[in-house]
């Protein structure tokens, strides 16, 4: 499994960085510094001019994760087990119970297709697939930005979500699942943390 995250250069060395947490369990992370002006849209398009850079096999396996609140807690061995189990042949994002609202921007609209039960909305914190739908899931996502323009400025740095949210709504044929029932990974915003969910969980994302 090929491990991927983008960060900027303020923060790529700090002890809280995922690397420093996930490396005693064998995790080797490939760091994409985007330098110092961060924006949440350059992490689809780093990565995946990264993944052409790197020119990875269409089958390797590609995890990306959040750099600064992601724990890994377990090994990647067991992470691909699991994929290989669940979710072969899709790219499978970590789920959060409430949809993606900004108060000062347009409702985003979910396709029926997006939604799933227990932890029902994708969140685009961590993911992992084969390198070529983690590609073709990519390319869709940034092509989404123009859709998405009212969410440059959400926050302080933009909101990723959206532009995937958008893109997935409008093609029921990408390549895409959620872990909706937290068998691999699970974003925990907007949840009180329930133990039955937690205990065991390999990649926990405390967005």
């Amino acid at each position: 499994m090929k491990a991927y995250t983008v960060v900027n250069s303020q923060y790529a060395n700090k002890p809280t960085f995922v690397q420093h947490k996930g490396t005693k369990l064998g995790w080797n992370i490939t760091t994409i510094d985007v330098g110092r002006d961060w924006h949440m849209w350059k992490k689809p398009m780093w990565l995946r001019a990264r993944l052409s850079k790197d020119k990875v096999a269409d089958d390797d396996l590609i995890m990306y994760c959040d750099a600064l609140d992601v724990t890994l807690r377990a090994t990647p061995e067991r992470v691909e087990q699991l994929y290989c189990k669940y979710f072969e042949g899709k790219v499978v994002f970590n789920a959060e119970v409430n949809p993606t609202v900004w108060t000062d921007k347009p409702k985003l609209e979910y396709a029926v297709h997006t939604i799933g039960e227990v932890f029902p909305f994708i969140n685009a914190g961590v993911f992992i697939g084969r390198a070529k739908q983690v590609q073709e899931v990519l390319t869709s996502w940034c092509k989404a930005f123009w859709k998405a323009k009212p969410f440059v400025n959400a926050g302080n740095s933009g909101c990723d979500q959206a532009p995937l949210i958008l893109a997935w709504s409008a093609d029921k044929h990408l390549p895409i699942c959620v872990d909706t029932k937290a068998i691999i990974m699970l974003a925990t915003r907007g949840m009180m943390l329930d133990t039955r969910y937690v205990e065991g969980l390999a990649i926990q994302h405390d967005n």
